[in-house]
């Protein structure tokens, strides 16, 4: 069976059978630059894409190796193609075929950006941590309902938003009055740096 979607580039992608051949740098740009998070419920428009310059700039900041750095950077890349969903849907209501889909194309994401270092269970964790990381930062930020719980997150979150307190990463206003133009360059010209280099470690900068 084919389950077909069309991209911003013209391509028409047969996501059960997603090859690296369906990667462009173009579309993802483009579509997590227009794509909201939350659902759109923030007191500014922000997109998958500025959470992705955001958590790198988290990780940067925590001197995270390049590893995990690369990983963060990556890890949002996959809803290019099957669209951000928000925490509450994904994590009560979602099939596992379309959970088992996401990572079917997170990995050729990792192999068309030639990831070759080891994915193991821990660098996925302190990714995780950096994303939710991310999000006490911008829902304290965009949305007025947000209170901090300490019971809902783990020692090691709770250590990373105590000293990225007081730092300068990119939730601040900066990031937020780029258009969805500007975040799309930004966003590609952080890939093309994976892409065009084609060597691990090449160090991302989520600073403009």
């Amino acid at each position: 069976m084919q389950v077909l979607t069309h991209t911003f580039t013209g391509r028409i992608i047969d996501l059960e059978n997603f090859t690296k051949d369906d990667v462009d740098l173009t579309d993802i740009a483009i579509s997590l630059s227009r794509q909201r998070r939350y659902a759109g419920h923030t007191a500014v428009p922000y997109s998958v894409g500025m959470h992705l310059i955001a958590c790198v700039s988290i990780a940067d900041s925590l001197k995270m190796s390049d590893e995990i750095c690369e990983l963060t950077f990556l890890h949002d890349i996959e809803e290019t193609w099957v669209q951000d969903v928000v925490s509450p849907i994904k994590h009560n209501y979602m099939l596992a075929r379309f959970r088992q889909l996401s990572d079917e194309i997170t990995a050729v994401v990792h192999d068309f950006f030639k990831v070759t270092h080891k994915i193991t269970p821990e660098k996925l964790d302190v990714v995780s941590s950096i994303d939710k990381v991310a999000y006490h930062f911008e829902a304290r930020k965009m949305i007025p309902s947000y209170r901090f719980e300490e019971k809902r997150w783990t020692p090691d979150q709770i250590k990373m938003i105590k000293e990225l307190e007081g730092m300068s990463f990119a939730i601040t206003d900066d990031l937020l009055v780029n258009t969805d133009t500007q975040i799309a360059q930004i966003i590609f010209e952080m890939l093309n740096v994976l892409h065009v280099e084609n060597v691990h470690g090449v160090k991302l900068s989520a600073e403009k």
